[in-house]
């Protein structure tokens, strides 16, 4: 009879116990859970984005070479978020140059990751950067994506652009125009360059 209460008083210690730890572990999921919604809800949107401090650009090189926006004193920065197989990048990465021939004062960046197919040896005045975790860091979720640095390092503009008239559209409300290169940008793409409306084609979903 002893040795039956004693079991009996062991088997509900081992019970005790047992609820102790499945109560701890629904508590820590519950509250896991809790804390991602609440993190997901704190996401910035692109209206926090503006008006905030640009994050470090870093590449892919083992050196991890990085660009402080911050550093950029003497002139503003457009950064293009393109990627591997997108068709609208394919067709403003080309006109880049003129881009820059309309807003000289202008620094062009462009991230990519992986690889570009699109020839780039004759543009000088771009710099190409293969950074992925930039994509991340920038929370770019649309190909090709465009955002616009001031010379404090403050987002003025984050943007998906379908359309090169679309992103000189959106320079053009924020960086003077320096040039007259009208001469410079085909008949098709110069139309309509105030029109702030996406094409037929969306941006592609970046994943």
């Amino acid at each position: 009879m002893e040795t039956f209460i004693q079991w009996s008083v062991i088997a509900l210690w081992v019970f005790v116990i047992v609820q102790f730890v499945v109560i701890y572990l629904l508590t820590k999921l519950v509250a896991d859970f809790i804390n991602k919604l609440q993190a997901k809800e704190k996401e910035p949107s692109v209206d926090n984005w503006i008006g905030s401090r640009a994050p470090v650009l870093i590449d892919n090189s083992p050196s991890g070479t990085s660009i402080d926006f911050t550093e950029m004193k003497s002139h503003s920065t457009l950064v293009l978020f393109t990627a591997e197989g997108c068709p609208i990048c394919q067709q403003i990465i080309p006109h880049l140059e003129k881009v820059k021939l309309r807003f000289p004062q202008l620094k062009l960046l462009v991230v990519y990751s992986g690889k570009l197919t699109h020839e780039t040896q004759n543009q000088d005045d771009i710099q190409y950067i293969d950074s992925t975790i930039s994509f991340s860091m920038y929370q770019i979720d649309a190909m090709p994506s465009a955002v616009l640095i001031d010379k404090k390092g403050i987002i003025l503009a984050k943007e998906a652009v379908p359309t090169i008239h679309y992103l000189l559209a959106l320079l053009e409300k924020h960086v003077p125009i320096e040039a007259d290169t009208s001469e410079f940008i085909p008949a098709s793409l110069s139309t309509n360059l105030g029109e702030n409306k996406a094409s037929k084609i969306a941006p592609q979903p970046y994943s």
